[in-house]
Order: structure tokens, then sequence, then C-alpha cells
């Protein structure tokens, strides 16, 4: 049951987007993360960030963005729902 103190606990409020980690959540995850080696190109992106773009398609933003891309051509030129 949701009371005041665990609703204030659990609020998501200054995120970008609910599905952002919150800095508590990134404190358990950054430990378990790979870190960066001398091989390869240099990351563009840290892991919270990548984390965060995973979790906002998990949750929903995969159909919103990829309506779009739905209907694509066949072989035969005829359209193809994926």
């Amino acid at each position: 049951m949701w009371t005041d103190t665990t609703r204030a606990q659990h609020a998501r409020t200054g995120l970008r987007l609910p599905t952002d980690l919150t800095d508590a959540e990134w404190l358990v995850l950054e430990p378990v993360m790979p870190a960066a080696t001398r091989l390869g190109r240099p990351r563009k992106w840290g892991w919270r960030t990548l984390l965060d773009a995973m979790l906002y398609l998990l949750r929903g933003g995969l159909l919103a963005d990829a309506a779009a891309w739905a209907v694509s051509a066949g072989f035969d030129g005829a359209a193809v729902v994926l």
C-alpha cells in the first residue's frame, strides 16, 4: 500500500524521462558494468546513458519509434508488415 513516505521514496521526479535511472539505481548497477579498455575506439556515450536508452526502448519507446519502420518492401516489391 502506498503511503506518503513510500511515494516520496520511490518518486521519479527530476529525471528527463520516467524510464531513466535514478542515482540510487545507478549506484547499484555501476560496479557491475565493464570498464573501458585501451583497445578499440573510445566510448562516445557512458553506460548510464546507454542503459537509459535501453530502458526507454523496452518500456514502450520502441513501439513509437519503430512505427515508421513497420512496413518494408518485400523481394517482389509488395509491402510486407513486419
